[in-house]
């Protein structure tokens, strides 16, 4: 949990402070942590447990900055006309693969920010109006006002680091019973 809150921590000082990193910076600092953290708890946890547990533990550390991201305010709004909107179906190879759809929104907004967004769901047509909200330093990605909420981030972000603590935890007796302190 340590990681997450540095995670949190370093995401809180690029996307809300006065005085962010470089976008640079900020990307590579972020990318670092997440390794450094599974480097540490692979080598750390052994057996299946270290694979499974870097995999989540990753998981976990990204959806901790996307709920930083998604929870940090957008302080301008605007009313935009939605000029086009565009879907494309993303799709995952292999047998009974996931599909999901992404709709594309190319706006047309007082001042000539935001210039578009992208969805999963279509909440409108071209030709209709969509209060954006957005950050006018450009440090987080516009969002339909009142849409974005950390919430489902966190939360799952929370499941993922509390399961690789879980696997962390696991403990293999020297004849490879399990047991636990």
């Amino acid at each position: 949990m340590a990681a997450a809150a540095a995670a949190y921590a370093w995401a809180r000082w690029c996307f809300a402070s006065a005085s962010p990193p470089s976008g640079t910076v900020a990307l590579v600092g972020g990318a670092a942590l997440i390794v450094l953290t599974c480097v540490v708890y692979f080598v750390l946890v052994e057996g299946s447990g270290a694979f499974f547990g870097v995999l989540l533990m990753a998981l976990g550390l990204f959806l901790t900055l996307e709920a930083v991201e998604e929870g940090t305010a957008r302080g301008q709004t605007v009313i935009c006309d939605v000029r086009e909107v565009t879907s494309r179906v993303l799709q995952s190879s292999g047998e009974g693969s996931i599909s999901t759809t992404v709709y594309h929104f190319t706006l047309s907004c007082p001042g000539g920010y935001p210039t578009e967004i992208t969805e999963r769901r279509p909440v409108t047509s071209a030709g209709k109006r969509l209060p954006i909200a957005y950050d006018p330093q450009r440090r987080v990605s516009p969002s339909i006002e009142g849409d974005a909420s950390p919430w489902r981030s966190a939360l799952t972000a929370l499941v993922l680091l509390a399961a690789a603590t879980a696997l962390a935890a696991r403990r293999r007796a020297p004849d490879g019973e399990e047991f636990r302190p």
